[in-house]
């Protein structure tokens, strides 16, 4: 868990300028601008935030959801991805790519050119910490501080 939190500390920023080069480029592009929310299950638990059910949702973000996809992607996935002979990064590259896909429908469609990139590119960062640590644990702890920090910081939005 400790090399998931040290891997997120060291991805978060990669991250976040993945998610910023995408809303410049969109922008630049005549698109429209980013909003500050690029989630909709963030949106949603930010203005039911006094509702119990929304209690129930947030901790389910940092606990089951993290624990769910990182079974699916890191550990089914990716490694099937090795066990068939595809190269590492190539794996990693793939559950990554597969990851980011998977949320298009929960990003608004105005933020997916800063949204996507950065989800792929935290699904990469996840990849390796599985990689390099063998363990599931790593991208979990990861996973849900990511997830956590999320909340928090888009709950003191509005």
């Amino acid at each position: 868990a400790r090399a998931g939190l040290i891997g997120l500390v060291i991805a978060w920023p990669v991250v976040a300028l993945v998610s910023q080069f995408g809303s410049v480029m969109q922008q630049r592009l005549g698109g429209p601008p980013v909003p500050e929310v690029a989630h909709d299950t963030l949106a949603m638990l930010r203005d039911h935030a006094r509702e119990p059910a929304a209690w129930l949702i947030a901790i389910a973000v940092v606990t089951l959801t993290p624990l769910a996809e990182e079974l699916l992607w890191r550990g089914a996935v990716q490694q099937s991805l090795k066990r068939a002979g595809v190269p590492r990064l190539t794996a990693i590259g793939c559950s990554a790519a597969l990851f980011a896909m998977v949320h298009w429908t929960a990003v608004p469609e105005a933020a997916r050119m800063s949204a996507l990139p950065a989800l792929a590119t935290l699904g990469f960062a996840l990849g390796w910490l599985m990689e390099r640590t063998g363990r599931l644990a790593a991208p979990v702890a990861a996973h849900a501080a990511f997830n956590a920090a999320n909340l928090l910081l888009f709950s003191m939005l509005g």
